[in-house]
Protein backbone atom coordinates (compact mmCIF):
# COMPACT_ATOMS: atom_id res chain seq x y z
CA UNK A 1 0.00 0.00 0.00
CA UNK A 2 1.04 2.80 -0.97
CA UNK A 3 1.76 5.72 1.47
CA UNK A 4 -0.39 8.19 -0.19
CA UNK A 5 -3.30 6.39 -0.10
CA UNK A 6 -2.31 5.41 4.01
CA UNK A 7 -2.50 9.59 4.65
CA UNK A 8 -5.80 9.25 2.55
CA UNK A 9 -7.23 6.35 4.47
CA UNK A 10 -6.54 8.04 8.09
CA UNK A 11 -7.32 11.81 6.72
CA UNK A 12 -10.53 9.69 5.97
CA UNK A 13 -10.87 8.35 9.30
CA UNK A 14 -10.21 11.98 10.76
CA UNK A 15 -13.26 13.11 8.80
CA UNK A 16 -16.23 15.35 11.03
CA UNK A 17 -19.37 13.82 11.81
CA UNK A 18 -21.32 15.14 8.16
CA UNK A 19 -24.81 13.44 10.08
CA UNK A 20 -27.16 13.99 12.61
CA UNK A 21 -30.09 12.52 13.52
CA UNK A 22 -33.26 14.08 14.91
CA UNK A 23 -36.88 12.56 15.04
CA UNK A 24 -35.92 9.63 13.10
CA UNK A 25 -34.57 11.50 10.06
CA UNK A 26 -31.00 12.34 9.11
CA UNK A 27 -29.53 15.61 8.02
CA UNK A 28 -26.22 16.09 6.55
CA UNK A 29 -23.90 18.53 7.92
CA UNK A 30 -22.10 20.82 5.44
CA UNK A 31 -18.24 18.53 5.45
CA UNK A 32 -15.52 19.60 2.30
CA UNK A 33 -12.29 18.50 1.79
CA UNK A 34 -9.99 21.66 2.26
CA UNK A 35 -7.11 21.45 -0.11
CA UNK A 36 -4.87 24.01 1.68
CA UNK A 37 -4.58 22.00 4.76
CA UNK A 38 -4.88 18.55 3.19
CA UNK A 39 -8.40 17.62 5.53
CA UNK A 40 -11.71 16.98 6.37
CA UNK A 41 -13.62 20.31 7.74
CA UNK A 42 -16.82 20.30 9.34
CA UNK A 43 -19.45 23.31 8.89
CA UNK A 44 -18.18 26.89 9.24
CA UNK A 45 -19.18 28.51 12.90
CA UNK A 46 -21.57 30.69 12.58
CA UNK A 47 -23.49 29.92 9.56
CA UNK A 48 -26.30 26.98 9.29
CA UNK A 49 -24.15 23.55 8.83
CA UNK A 50 -26.74 22.75 6.09
CA UNK A 51 -26.01 21.46 2.75
CA UNK A 52 -27.43 23.13 -0.12
CA UNK A 53 -26.85 22.97 -3.80
CA UNK A 54 -26.43 25.89 -6.30
CA UNK A 55 -26.58 25.38 -10.04
CA UNK A 56 -23.62 26.11 -12.46
CA UNK A 57 -25.15 25.41 -15.71
CA UNK A 58 -28.32 23.08 -16.88
CA UNK A 59 -27.81 19.75 -15.00
CA UNK A 60 -24.48 20.57 -12.77
CA UNK A 61 -25.19 21.67 -8.81
CA UNK A 62 -22.30 22.67 -6.63
CA UNK A 63 -22.51 21.45 -2.79
CA UNK A 64 -21.58 24.35 -0.58
CA UNK A 65 -22.44 25.28 3.39
CA UNK A 66 -25.91 27.55 3.87
CA UNK A 67 -24.29 31.15 3.96
CA UNK A 68 -27.51 32.18 6.80
CA UNK A 69 -26.79 32.67 10.15
CA UNK A 70 -27.81 29.93 12.47
CA UNK A 71 -29.86 31.28 15.38
CA UNK A 72 -31.87 28.21 16.34
CA UNK A 73 -29.77 25.38 18.30
CA UNK A 74 -30.74 21.65 17.56
CA UNK A 75 -28.45 19.12 18.47
CA UNK A 76 -25.49 21.10 19.32
CA UNK A 77 -25.46 23.12 15.79
CA UNK A 78 -27.14 26.50 15.38
CA UNK A 79 -29.34 26.30 12.13
CA UNK A 80 -31.22 28.96 10.19
CA UNK A 81 -35.05 28.74 10.00
CA UNK A 82 -35.37 26.85 6.58
CA UNK A 83 -33.18 24.03 7.18
CA UNK A 84 -33.83 24.03 11.49
CA UNK A 85 -34.82 20.30 12.17
CA UNK A 86 -38.48 20.60 13.89
CA UNK A 87 -38.99 23.23 11.01
CA UNK A 88 -38.37 20.26 8.37
CA UNK A 89 -40.44 18.17 9.95
CA UNK A 90 -43.19 20.00 10.70
CA UNK A 91 -42.90 21.19 6.91
CA UNK A 92 -42.86 17.35 5.72
CA UNK A 93 -45.77 16.26 7.78
CA UNK A 94 -48.07 19.14 6.12
CA UNK A 95 -46.96 18.27 2.83
CA UNK A 96 -47.54 14.34 3.45
CA UNK A 97 -51.32 15.44 5.04
CA UNK A 98 -51.66 17.87 1.79
CA UNK A 99 -50.76 14.97 -0.34
CA UNK A 100 -53.24 12.08 1.71
CA UNK A 101 -55.95 14.99 1.66
CA UNK A 102 -55.62 14.92 -1.90
CA UNK A 103 -55.53 11.36 -2.22
CA UNK A 104 -58.49 11.21 -0.53
CA UNK A 105 -60.47 13.50 -2.94
CA UNK A 106 -59.42 11.86 -5.66
CA UNK A 107 -60.93 8.29 -4.18
CA UNK A 108 -64.06 9.80 -3.38
CA UNK A 109 -64.60 10.96 -6.54
CA UNK A 110 -63.39 8.09 -8.48
CA UNK A 111 -65.86 6.31 -6.06
CA UNK A 112 -68.54 8.21 -7.56
CA UNK A 113 -67.59 8.28 -11.16
CA UNK A 114 -67.75 4.76 -10.94
CA UNK A 115 -71.14 4.83 -9.56
CA UNK A 116 -72.36 7.34 -11.73
CA UNK A 117 -71.13 4.72 -14.85
CA UNK A 118 -72.80 2.12 -13.02
CA UNK A 119 -76.12 3.84 -13.39
CA UNK A 120 -75.36 4.89 -16.76
CA UNK A 121 -74.42 1.54 -17.97
CA UNK A 122 -77.62 0.09 -16.29
CA UNK A 123 -80.29 2.76 -17.60
CA UNK A 124 -78.75 1.89 -21.40
CA UNK A 125 -79.22 -1.76 -20.42
CA UNK A 126 -83.01 -1.01 -19.79
CA UNK A 127 -83.50 0.93 -22.55
CA UNK A 128 -82.27 -1.49 -25.13
CA UNK A 129 -84.34 -4.23 -23.47
CA UNK A 130 -87.43 -1.42 -23.57
CA UNK A 131 -85.95 -0.68 -27.51
CA UNK A 132 -86.26 -4.56 -27.91
CA UNK A 133 -89.86 -4.65 -26.99
CA UNK A 134 -89.51 -5.26 -23.01
CA UNK A 135 -93.70 -5.87 -22.00
CA UNK A 136 -93.47 -3.53 -18.83
CA UNK A 137 -91.01 -1.00 -19.60
CA UNK A 138 -92.58 1.41 -16.56
CA UNK A 139 -91.65 -2.02 -14.44
CA UNK A 140 -88.21 -2.27 -15.66
CA UNK A 141 -87.24 1.98 -15.23
CA UNK A 142 -88.76 1.13 -11.46
CA UNK A 143 -86.47 -1.58 -10.80
CA UNK A 144 -83.33 0.09 -12.54
CA UNK A 145 -84.34 3.36 -10.25
CA UNK A 146 -85.13 1.88 -7.07
CA UNK A 147 -82.03 -0.29 -7.32
CA UNK A 148 -79.76 2.85 -7.86
CA UNK A 149 -81.87 4.35 -4.92
CA UNK A 150 -80.67 1.32 -2.55
CA UNK A 151 -77.16 1.47 -4.26
CA UNK A 152 -76.63 5.45 -3.58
Amino acid sequence: MSAERIVKDAQIARRPQNTIDYDGQRYSLHTYYDTYSQGYKGPKEGNCPATVYSPVGIWHHVPGQCQRKGKLECEGYHWCATHYPPNVVARRLAIHARHEAEAERNRLEWDARDKERKMRDAALKAIKQIADGHNDPRGLAMEVLGRKAAEG
